[in-house]
């Protein structure tokens, strides 16, 4: 699987998010297709050993399914929350930022921390 960067930009999380939801959408799809072949096979296996082995197997798959699904939905939440709060401002902010270094301005120290900004990462969100 390709590996890809979030860059901050709206646009790209809420693709992101769509995307996830539509992973998650298959994965629901997925999830009731295994348990209506869950039953078929416990009763198509003449051992009720195996056929209650299979059940539980595939149960505990439905499981961690859930569970997936679960985490894909917050995943989606956070994306389109974090989407929808990049706003003007925080491209206005941007800007300033970048136009300050392009001047030649000292890199002011953010907690503690002073270094060097990179210019086309700012450029990329304004």
């Amino acid at each position: 699987m390709a590996s890809s960067t979030l860059t901050g930009d709206k646009a790209q999380l809420q693709s992101a998010a769509n995307n996830t939801d539509t992973c998650l959408k298959e994965l629901e799809r997925e999830l009731a297709l295994l348990a209506e072949v869950q039953g078929h096979l416990q009763q198509a296996v003449q051992s009720d050993h195996t056929g209650q082995r299979i059940y539980a197997a595939l149960g505990d798959a439905w499981e961690q399914g859930k569970s997936l699904a679960g985490t894909m939905g917050s995943i989606i939440e956070s994306l389109s929350v974090a989407g929808a709060h990049i706003d003007s401002k925080d491209l206005e902010g941007a800007a300033q930022i970048a136009s300050q270094v392009a001047s030649g301005a000292p890199t002011p120290e953010i907690g503690g921390w002073s270094g060097g900004i990179n210019i086309g990462v700012l450029n990329s969100i304004t």
